[in-house]
């Protein structure tokens, strides 16, 4: 089962339904009603940022890693809009935000699509992914070096990496936060690309998914050992951080080490059992039948 980013109130969910690697069901949920509403049959192969949602809720892309490329459904009748079956080892899918446009890493090409045809608007080199803001129209290319753009194409500054991946990123509406594979989370400003803040996690240990919770007015994190884990060690955490300085505002334990996807504002986290928990207390709000 892999969790797709919510887009508030919505949230979609891929789980495989046999043992025929591409054969799925997409379910689709309401959070703030508390039920689903859809659920449709997609192709789709695991693998994570191989799925988008469109920025009103009305499309979902999904990717298969070879034969079936790259399909936009309707999340509300499960209809197959357009398919590009010529797209294989198809990874990192991201529909923007403030455009038209979903991206995705074909072999070593980064194909921008029109999200609603699926027609190529252009090909690109050296890029493996792109993450965008919810607030506007700045971004961050994952290429050599991280790259901070106030629209794509337009340069603010370049991030060295401490490590050798990424693993998610949050943007604030002047702060983006960047969690890398066994390295820290670091913040920077979106007006000059410059480092405000870092937090450096235990060794074996980093942030898998980040979020800006708006209602909290802070960054959070769910942070996760990945190897060296004692048995009285928590299984997983929600760090809230001080978005301009850094200081950890609180640590909400989580009983689970199932993946989570963060929705609702950054208010609820969705996991793949469909529980969904506070963020702000790590308890169980309710789960979804």
């Amino acid at each position: 089962m892999e969790i797709y980013a919510a887009i508030d109130p919505f949230a979609v969910v891929v789980h495989r339904t046999s043992r025929n690697a591409i054969d799925s069901k997409l379910s689709t949920f309401d959070l703030k009603a508390k039920k689903r509403i859809g659920r449709f049959p997609v192709l789709y192969s695991g693998g994570l940022r191989r799925s988008s949602l469109s920025q009103d809720a009305h499309l979902c892309f999904i990717g298969c890693f070879r034969e079936h490329g790259l399909a936009a459904y309707s999340t509300q009748e499960g209809s197959e809009i357009w398919r590009r079956n010529d797209l294989d080892i198809l990874n990192d899918v991201t529909a923007f935000t403030h455009d038209n446009i979903v991206s995705c890493r074909s072999n070593e090409e980064l194909f921008l699509l029109c999200s609603q045809s699926g027609r190529t608007l252009d090909i690109l080199h050296g890029i493996k992914s792109i993450y965008t803001s919810p607030f506007s129209k700045t971004l961050l290319v994952s290429a050599r070096k991280l790259e901070l753009h106030s629209e794509f194409g337009s340069l603010i500054g370049t991030i060295p990496r401490t490590t050798f991946a990424e693993l998610d990123c949050a943007f604030s509406k002047s702060e983006v936060l960047i969690s890398e594979s066994g390295g820290p989370v670091r913040c920077f400003d979106l007006g000059s690309a410059q480092l405000l803040w870092t937090h450096t996690p235990p060794e074996g240990s980093h942030f898998l998914k980040l979020c800006y919770s708006q209602p909290l007015n802070c960054f959070t994190g769910v942070w996760w050992y990945y190897e060296g884990k004692e048995s009285s060690d928590p299984m997983n955490q929600i760090f809230h951080f001080d978005s301009k300085t850094g200081a950890v505002l609180k640590e909400v334990h989580l009983d689970s080490d199932s993946r989570q996807a963060f929705g609702m504002a950054g208010t609820v986290l969705l996991s793949q059992e469909l529980q969904v928990r506070s963020v702000e207390t790590g308890k169980l709000l309710y789960a979804i039948e």
